[in-house]
């Protein structure tokens, strides 16, 4: 009988510590699948926020684009804007402001909103989220401007986001 009470005890802790790992196993691969998951913004469902030949190129003028910003992924983001291979000579003078209703997320001159300095905004997009923004394009009344003098100014409108999840510093890398 001791012979067969050893092989139960045996085969008990072996069944149990079988569960055990195969618990731990799911908990592993689930946390797994969450911290690998690519982070999935749509920008403005892929059309441009603005073209180039809507940029205002004369002192005083003023453009306003609607867009949006959506999270695809299934956590939460932070997110930020910036300006991506600016050129030109307007890039000193041409104002840049990305807005939420009457609130500046985003300001500067055109050539100052690179990836570098972009700052993360103050919300949070959480899974299926949308955020419907726009951008303003302003030339200073009192720009120094020579008329005949060479314009042009080139860019990409761009968006990054990072998961919210182990990041309280809102860094991007």
């Amino acid at each position: 009988m001791n012979q067969k009470n050893r092989i139960e005890r045996s085969f008990t802790l072996c069944i149990i510590l079988t569960v055990i790992l195969s618990v731990l196993l799911y908990i592993l691969s689930f946390m797994l699948f969450y911290a690998i998951e690519p982070v999935s913004i749509d920008l403005n469902g892929g059309e441009p926020v603005i073209e180039v030949r809507d940029v205002p190129y004369m002192p005083g003028m003023a453009v306003e684009k609607p867009f949006y910003i959506e999270n695809d992924g299934s956590q939460a983001v932070y997110y930020r804007f910036y300006l991506d291979n600016v050129s030109g000579e307007l890039a000193d003078l041409v104002e840049v402001a990305v807005l939420n209703g009457n609130t500046v997320l985003y300001e500067g001159k055109a050539k100052e909103l690179s990836r570098d300095n972009a700052a993360a905004a103050d919300d949070i997009l959480l899974s299926g989220d949308r955020r419907y923004l726009s951008v303003r394009f302003r030339f200073p009344e009192d720009a120094n401007f020579s008329e005949g003098e060479s314009i042009n100014l080139e860019f990409d409108f761009c968006a990054d986001a990072v998961r919210v999840n182990k990041n309280p510093n809102r860094t991007f890398d």
